[in-house]
Order: structure tokens, then C-alpha cells, then sequence
């Protein structure tokens, strides 16, 4: 759940917290605008999963073992 504001009758306007920052320290503390879905969570591993195989295969090739030669 996140963060967010409801109208009372009688209090006015009431900050719900969804995040522990905001629980803590208020509104200026609220996190749930900075998370990411689980879905670009994934993306975004996936990406760098494939920068880091990339930048393996050209270690490879750069790496000469005499023993293979």
C-alpha cells in the first residue's frame, strides 16, 4: 500500500503511511514514490545480466591460454 491521503471529517487531512519512512518521519520521508514494480525490478536485472555476459564473452576473447592454443 502506499502512501496516501484521506479527507476526515473531523482531523481534515490525514497522511495514511505505506512506507516506513513516511511512518517515521512524515511526508518528506515517504519512499513509495522511489519503488520499483517487481516487473522493472526484473527488467532491469535482466539488462544488466546481458551487459555482464557481454562484457565476458569480449574478456574471453581477449584472454589467450597457451595451454588451448
Amino acid at each position: 500500500m502506499k502512501c496516501h491521503y484521506v479527507n476526515d471529517s473531523i482531523a481534515g487531512r490525514v497522511l495514511i503511511p505505506g512506507c516506513m519512512g513516511a511512518a517515521v518521519h512524515g511526508k518528506d520521508g515517504c519512499t513509495c514514490n522511489r519503488r520499483e514494480t517487481i516487473q522493472e525490478h526484473i527488467v532491469r536485472l535482466e539488462r544488466e545480466i546481458a551487459e555482464r555476459e557481454q562484457e565476458l564473452d569480449l574478456l574471453k576473447n581477449e584472454v589467450r591460454f597457451p595451454w588451448k592454443e
